[in-house]
């Protein structure tokens, strides 16, 4: 087990370093959009190709003790909006590097399965 914080980028950085390649990883941990946001910068690396990066909990965007609210564009879900123009070849502003290993995202309800090339 490993504890520390989703937020903590150093924690991120030494549990990459003692991790081999995930075929899926979930963040069924944090709840606010840092957390969320944060865990799927940092450990999106560590899945394999193929494999499955899943973020759960996505109805905190729209609670305000998460540092949710409706449309806000520092949330979770406002991310995964502009993720969907990243993920198109002919999208003319790309903005986050890691959209060219994914192949595809799935959302549900409080829930995004990433696929990644």
């Amino acid at each position: 087990m490993h504890f520390g914080s989703q937020e903590d980028v150093q924690f991120l950085e030494q549990f990459k370093s003692n991790m081999s390649p995930f075929d899926i990883i979930i963040d069924d941990g944090g709840h606010t959009m840092n957390q969320q946001k944060t865990s799927f910068f940092n450990l999106i690396s560590l899945v394999r190709s193929g494999g499955i990066y899943v973020i759960e909990d996505l109805e905190t965007s729209y609670v305000k003790s998460y540092g949710g609210g409706y449309l806000k564009p520092s949330t979770t879900i406002s991310f995964l909006k502009t993720f969907i123009d990243e993920l198109q070849p002919s999208s003319p502003n790309k903005t986050i590097p890691i959209a060219n290993k994914i192949s595809s995202m799935e959302v549900g309800d409080s829930i995004c399965f990433f696929t990644l090339k």
